[in-house]
């Protein structure tokens, strides 16, 4: 995607093909894949061990250089693995700094080994490379990814920052020469004074931490400062929090993350500080780890705090693999702070660590968290070979290409770049400051060879007019696709899919004319049956394109993902089963009532049931659903009707308003409506509503299938949605223009109404599908519902001008404006909808492809989609009010033809469709 060259027929010699990169190790993802066979073990080579590195003074290093040091604290994660399966081959292998030749014995071992036990934890260059290494080669490996594998203290307390989470006041100090006493004192009483406590800016395992790192004077500041600086190169200075210690360690990665009791070390006498010596030498056993206990209301409190701290700062690092965190809880004022972050922490030690301290007194044994590690490792695994189905060979006569590494089936994922690192710039950034070589190259200009075959190289992929992707910095991350005119891939979003089934082997192209719209035109030679010739960067105008891509591209520009026959075939015969019950207990309650307000009323049950899909609720017509939505055809006469008095609408919004927000008189939690309609002529209605009293006797049914679900003293959130969006509805009757006493609302109005009566509609709906709701899925359910009342305003133009009612897209017109600019902003507005999503994915997957994408995503992206097509039908047939240019744009823009889709309304299509069942 990032790099793509025209592709061309050539005659290649097999023998002259060179594979760029490492060859990709073959896997499967059968059940037989989990099965563990071969695992090595990554130790750190004795002589580089901590205690031989920094623990001189403890008598614990090697005496002669070439001599290998007998380790004072062995590991036992061969017997653990042994106990897991007795089958399992164990291979160890000790790891030295040197980066080369480390990476050279794990490349060597990939193909033969399933897993790499990484317990190489020292905190050098080396450490972090080969994580590096294995990660980009799809090697499973147990712990710490790259970006989590050793964070600074200083990145630390910046996260803690952050994501406001209580850390002790700190400094950094690279310079001590550049304080004197005076600034060395204004310092301390920044920090609250003495005592304070100074370890190296970078360490790991108390690594620089002694009796003298508890400061409690200038002298010996300065004293700790200099000799930290000296040997490690920066010096953190915190505030010491005098009280308990904790350490939590937590495991696993986003969706899958386990916190284990927070355990509490029990300080020697005289000591108040765990130091190196502490750590590393021989008094320091499991004896000093002692587990939390809920012995009162107080302890009991301080385990949930401690566990919930803990799991904040884990996933606000995005952690994987495993970290202990270091807590203490101040004496005085007894809050919780942050010390220290250690990913990758010592673990699988015989004589007990503090992690593995943690996992037994937890209750599991070191077997449990040695398959709960195994689980963890391979995932990224398999999300890595689903992203990168490719290998990338160069051939001498049509250049690099990218081949199939496994067979593909339609709408595989072949490799992806969402939720990844990319290379941004703007076109104004390039224009400035690039050269005139790399202006050539962003601006797409092609290169001959001597034998006239075209080379085309991109090197900037636009995401929008302005924005363009770039070559990533990393050439592993390269991914030069070839162009064809009958490509057997294409572009989903930031993904590439498979159009057809792929052999292994196969080379990979796309059509450049799909997602490369600002490339000059050039010539193709890439031999197909259908091969154009002549390549241009317009060509999604033409009716050759709409015809075969056409809803495959749209999934593509909304990141639609691939969903299987089946999924989807489920989808819709549950929404089809609830549409006619929706029907018949429409036509139940009232025979009288006509199809067509029957539809529109159903077409809010779609989206409620699309939010029971997300959320993985049972996928039901409740009654509070169905008595909701049944409130629209009802009350809509009785506020919009220009044939309905003043008075009766105020009094109607007078009792309604009671209704909603108090209840009736004789409301009962207990009893149950069962959807008779009630006597009108119980009802005491003022007399300017007695002509609608067999409506507002409806209406007042319908609450009562509300009340049914949610009784009123346990969810009155619910009735306060219900209560704000009559508000809100009552509101709208401001947007009536009343041009014979001269009121004409303004614009700012307008929106302000239209924002409050869309966003207070679909609060209230999915109140009556969750029962309550955060202020963050509230504020979202407002961005959604404001863009769902727009698209409800442009479908209803025409009747609202015949009705002076003003929308933005009516007041345009009174303004004398076209509608291109509101219709711009809507398709827009609702194409971003998906990126303010808060309520949480359920994670079932829909794709044959094994891709990872889930339901909950496919029903967003769906409903967003599906929004679009609605204005798009809009426009269509409402070509008098744009401007020539704006219509005839906006028409390649759709996946039908305008004049097939003026014609087809598309909301009764897919309502007979689903009604009938007919797919």
């Amino acid at each position: 995607m990032n790099q793509c060259a025209a592709s061309v027929k050539g005659n290649d010699n097999e023998s002259e093909v060179e594979v760029i990169g490492d060859e990709i190790k073959k896997i499967s993802f059968d059940n037989d894949h989990k099965k563990i066979k071969h695992v090595c073990i990554l130790n750190v080579h004795p002589n580089y061990t901590i205690e031989a590195v920094h623990g001189n003074h403890l008598k614990i290093s090697p005496t002669k250089e070439n001599e290998q040091v007998a380790l004072f604290y062995p590991h036992d994660a061969e017997q653990v693995l042994k106990e897991l399966d007795q089958n399992i081959i164990v291979q160890t292998v000790n790891l030295t700094p040197n980066v080369r030749q480390s990476i050279a014995t794990i490349r060597r071992l990939k193909h033969q080994i399933d897993i790499f036990i990484n317990l190489y934890d020292n905190a050098d260059g080396a450490g972090i490379k080969i994580v590096d290494y294995m990660q980009n080669q799809g090697i499973a490996f147990t712990g710490a990814g790259t970006h989590f594998y050793d964070p600074t203290r200083i990145e630390l307390k910046q996260l803690c920052r952050y994501c406001r989470l209580s850390t002790p006041k700190f400094a950094l100090m690279t310079d001590p020469k550049s304080y004197d006493d005076g600034s060395l004192a204004n310092l301390s009483k920044t920090l609250g004074d003495f005592p304070l406590f100074i370890k190296p800016e970078h360490g790991y395992d108390s690594v620089g931490i002694n009796e003298k790192s508890l400061i409690f004077n200038l002298t010996d500041l300065k004293e700790c400062c200099t000799r930290i600086v000296d040997e490690f190169g920066g010096a953190l200075i915190e505030k010491y929090i005098e009280g308990r210690e904790f350490t939590v360690l937590v495991a696993g990665s986003k969706d899958n993350i386990h916190v284990f009791p927070p355990v509490e070390y029990r300080f020697l006498a005289n000591k108040t500080f765990i130091t190196f010596d502490d750590k590393w030498g021989q008094n320091y056993t499991d004896l000093h780890w002692c587990l939390l206990n809920k012995t009162n209301e107080q302890e009991e409190q301080l385990i949930d705090d401690l566990t919930l701290l803990a799991r904040q700062l884990y996933e606000s690092f995005d952690g994987d693999g495993y970290a202990r965190i270091d807590i203490r809880q101040d004496n005085k004022t007894k809050e919780l702070f942050i010390l220290d972050c250690n990913p990758n922490c010592s673990l699988f030690y015989k004589d007990l660590c503090s992690a593995d301290a943690i996992i037994e007194l937890s209750g599991w044994p070191k077997v449990k968290f040695m398959k709960f590690l195994f689980e963890q490792a391979l995932e990224p695994q398999r999300r890595y070979y689903l992203t990168h189905s490719y290998t990338i060979k160069y051939l001498p006569q049509s250049g690099v290409a990218m081949y199939a590494s496994r067979n593909l089936f339609q709408d595989d994922l072949v490799y992806s770049q969402e939720n990844t690192s990319l290379k941004l710039v703007t076109k104004q950034f390039a224009e400035q400051t690039f050269s005139k070589t790399e202006l050539m190259w962003f601006n797409h200009y092609g290169m001959y060879d001597e034998e006239l075959i075209y080379q085309f190289i991109v090197s900037a992929w636009p995401i929008c007019d302005n924005v363009f992707i770039l070559w990533h910095e990393d050439s592993r991350k390269w991914t030069p696709i070839n162009h064809s005119c009958d490509p057997n891939v294409w572009i989903n979003g930031l993904d590439c899919i498979a159009r057809r089934y792929i052999p292994l082997g196969e080379e990979l192209t796309i059509d450049y004319a799909t997602y490369l719209t600002t490339i000059p035109s050039f010539q193709c030679w890439c031999g197909t049956s259908i091969c154009r010739g002549q390549i241009k960067s317009d060509a999604y105008k033409e009716k050759w394109f709409q015809d075969r891509y056409g809803f495959g591209l749209w999934n593509d520009m909304f990141n639609v993902p691939p969903v299987n026959t089946a999924v989807l075939y489920g989808i819709y015969q549950s929404l089809g089963r609830i549409t006619n019950e929706f029907l018949e207990k429409g036509k139940r309650y009232d025979p009288t009532i006509d199809d067509d307000e029957l539809f529109k009323a159903g077409r809010t049950v779609w989206f409620m049931i699309a939010f029971q899909t997300q959320m993985n609720l049972s996928l039901s017509l409740t009654d509070s659903i169905f008595g909701y939505n049944m409130l629209y055809p009802y009350t809509d006469d009785l506020v919009d009707c220009n044939d309905v008095s003043r008075e009766a609408k105020k009094d109607f919004a007078r009792i309604f308003h009671e209704r909603l927000l108090i209840g009736a008189s004789n409301y009962d939690p207990k009893s149950h409506f069962n959807g008779q309609q009630s006597n009108v002529t119980l009802l005491k209605l003022p007399p300017s509503l007695q002509p609608y009293a067999d409506r507002v006797g409806k209406i007042f049914d319908m609450v009562k299938f509300i009340e049914n679900d949610w009784t009123r003293n346990e969810h009155q959130g619910v009735y306060m949605g219900l209560v704000t969006i009559h508000e809100s509805q009552m509101k709208s009757t401001l947007q009536h223009a009343q041009p014979d006493n001269g009121y004409i609302p303004t614009m700012a109005q307008i929106e302000q109404i239209s924002a409050e009566k869309g966003g207070a509609s679909l609060i209230a709906a999915v109140f009556l599908i969750e029962g309550r709701l955060t202020r963050a899925k509230m504020a979202y359910l407002e961005y959604l519902g404001f863009g769902l009342q727009m698209l409800d305003d442009l479908q209803d133009v025409e009747e609202d001008m015949k009705n002076n009612h003003r929308t933005i897209f009516t007041q345009s017109l009174a303004d004398g404006q076209t509608l291109d600019a509101p219709t711009a902003r809507l398709i827009q507005y609702c194409y971003y909808a998906p990126a303010f999503e808060k309520f949480s994915d359920d994670h079932r997957t829909v794709s044959d492809a094994q891709s990872g994408e889930t339901l909950a995503h496919y029903v967003r992206a769906s409903m967003m989609m599906f929004s679009v097509l609605l204005i798009l039908e809009a426009v269509s047939r409402l070509q008098q009010y744009y401007s020539e240019e704006f219509y005839r744009e906006i028409s390649t823009f759709s996946p039908l033809p305008f004049d097939v889709l003026k014609m087809a309304r598309v909301e009764k299509i897919f309502w007979t469709v689903v009604r009938d069942q007919s797919f």
